[in-house]
C-alpha cells in the first residue's frame, strides 16, 4: 500500500513512485475468513520493491510452516510462502489454470476491498509534510480503526 508524502530533503529519489510523485510504503496482510488486519509493517521507502519488503519485513517467520498468504504475481518466484496466480496470457492456459487463477482473483477483490478501507481515510490520500515516525504511528492508528470499523460496518 502508497502512502503520498511530500519530497523528502535527502536522498529523495529513494521515495520516488512515479513522475514527481513520492511515497512510502506498508505491507499489509489481511484475513479473509473474518475480515480484519493482521499484519502491517512499515514504512518502507517508495522505491523499495514489493518482493524486496517481503523479505525484510518479517511476515515469512510469522507464518506457520505449511502456511500460504495470497498475493500477487510479481511473488510468484516464492512458492513456498505465497499463493499466485499462474501467469501467462488467458489464451494460453488450460482451463484447471483458468479455473485457479478465478479463484485467486476472486480472492483478492475480497483483500482488495478490505484494503481499501484504510485509504478512504484522509490519512492515506492526503499528502503527508510530517516526520516519517509520526506517519508509521497514524497508519497504525488507522489499521485499528478500521478494524474496529469491520466490527459495525462488515464487508456486504
Amino acid at each position: 500500500m502508497k502512502c503520498p508524502i511530500s519530497e523528502p530533503k535527502l536522498s529523495s529519489w529513494e521515495y520516488l513512485c512515479g513522475t514527481d510523485k513520492w511515497c512510502v510504503k506498508y505491507e499489509v496482510c489481511v484475513s479473509i475468513g473474518v475480515p480484519r488486519i493482521i499484519w502491517w509493517s512499515g514504512p518502507y521507502k517508495g522505491a523499495a520493491s514489493d518482493a524486496s519488503i517481503a523479505n525484510v519485513s518479517g511476515i515469512k517467520e510469522k507464518m506457520k510452516i505449511g502456511e500460504k498468504a495470497l498475493a500477487d504475481k510479481i511473488y510468484r518466484f516464492d512458492e513456498d510462502n505465497f499463493v499466485c496466480p499462474v501467469t501467462g496470457h488467458r489464451y494460453a492456459l488450460t482451463e484447471g489454470q483458468k479455473e485457479y487463477n478465478f479463484l485467486i482473483y476472486s480472492a483478492r477483490q475480497t483483500v482488495e476491498r478490505l484494503i481499501k478501507r484504510i485509504r478512504n481515510g484522509k490519512f492515506s490520500k492526503s499528502i503527508w509534510r510530517y516526520d516519517i515516525d509520526f506517519h508509521k504511528l497514524c497508519f497504525h492508528a488507522q489499521s485499528k480503526i478500521t478494524n474496529l470499523c469491520f466490527l459495525f460496518e462488515p464487508l456486504g
